[in-house]
């Protein structure tokens, strides 16, 4: 539905200024102003010779005032309990911390064996070298070792070695 008096269809406004309103409107406000009367005065007044018997007067300084000191104790008072507040507040929030420091010996054997059985490709991995036959083996086996061995076995490692990444 089309409004009859829609102002952007029409291209009219509908409002209407003088001809030459523009051009005289600058004159016609500077009569104006020039036929205004002001008044020559504010209507404050200074009284007459004021600046000239003007005296500024200092305070005179005050007896002595008894000062009253607050007890040094009510400080140490409120020092103290900031404090304990403080360590309270820090061993709470380590006491509810959900980051307790967890030692091996606090696990269970059926945490410990579930973790193991997920974790443990081979049984081997978990063998206790320090503890074991094993060492002994090793041990005296390296020292009857050759160099001439070990060269030929890094040589060996070398060759098969793929340096394509």
């Amino acid at each position: 539905m089309k409004l009859k008096h829609n102002i952007h269809a029409s291209g009219q406004s509908g409002f209407k200024v003088p001809t030459g309103y523009f051009e005289t409107l600058e004159d016609s406000i500077l009569e104006k102003v020039k036929r205004k009367s002001y008044p020559e005065t504010s209507g404050f007044k200074v009284p007459d010779n004021y600046f000239e018997e003007f005296n500024l007067e200092t305070p005179k300084p005050e007896k002595s005032v008894n000062v009253i000191q607050l007890n040094t104790w009510t400080r140490w008072i409120a020092a103290a309990s900031i404090i304990v507040f403080i360590i309270a507040g820090a061993m709470y929030i380590d006491y509810i911390s959900p980051g307790k420091n967890l030692e091996f010996s606090d696990l269970e054997d059926d945490i410990i064996e579930k973790y193991l059985d997920l974790h443990l490709e081979t049984p081997d991995e978990f063998i206790d070298y320090d503890n074991t036959s094993l060492k002994n083996i090793i041990e005296t086996n390296i020292i009857t070792l050759k160099n001439q061995d070990i060269m030929d076995y890094l040589n060996d490692k070398l060759e098969d070695q793929d340096y394509e990444d």
